[in-house]
């Protein structure tokens, strides 16, 4: 059994280093983390310290694993269960359906944003903006897709078709477990992923 520590530049350089980027590396489980916040009392100002307790999750990995990888979808698949907000787009009526639709309709619904995770089917809507730039840049089953403006476009399968989780870069928090355990055939990390706003939409 082996000990390894990561360090934030390995998550960082990760598509989850680009969706999360508020991950914190502990040392521990639970994991305690303090912060400080500075407050103004009375004309005073003062810092007050907090310290909060988080119990992480374990995941066992094969060896050769892509952890960064493997934590994405962990975090995919914990957002895509959110409560969604239903947007007319496919079936808007028999004559706007023959007319054609408008992405600029899913652009717009889509503010305060950094990045955003859909499907494929999604991506080929927005794909018809004239301001839309094709990225290619993939791990397996996530891919960096596109980019609009300024936010970021990731596809993968393992949500449905019609949906799109929409964040920023401080809607989620990432807690990591730095110390990582091989064994033979086992790898072990523990990590917490603390949604700080995400939203889902259902485009119907």
């Amino acid at each position: 059994m082996e000990t390894i520590s990561i360090n934030t530049n390995t998550i960082n350089s990760s598509i989850l280093g680009e969706i999360s980027q508020n991950t914190i590396l502990v040392e521990s489980n639970p994991a305690r983390i303090e912060s400080v916040e500075t407050v103004k009392v009375k004309s005073q100002i003062k810092q007050i310290k907090t310290h909060m307790i988080y119990e992480l999750s374990i995941k066992y990995l094969s060896p050769n694993s892509d952890i960064s990888n493997s934590l994405t979808l962990d975090l995919i698949l914990q957002l895509k269960s959110k409560e969604s907000t239903d947007i007319k787009y496919f079936n808007r009526g028999f004559i706007k359906n023959l007319l054609g639709r408008n992405p600029q309709i899913i652009l717009d619904n889509l503010n305060n944003c950094d990045w955003i995770i859909t499907s494929d089917k999604i991506l080929n809507e927005l794909s018809k903006l004239d301001n839309f730039k094709l990225i290619d840049k993939s791990i397996s089953g996530v891919l960096a897709s596109g980019k609009i403006n300024n936010i970021s476009f990731y596809t993968t399968n393992q949500i449905d078709e019609n949906d799109i989780i929409i964040g920023n870069s401080d809607s989620i928090t990432a807690i990591i477990n730095k110390n990582i355990v091989f064994d033979v055939d086992l790898v072990s990390i523990e990590f917490l992923f603390i949604d700080n706003g995400v939203r889902r939409l259902t485009l119907k």
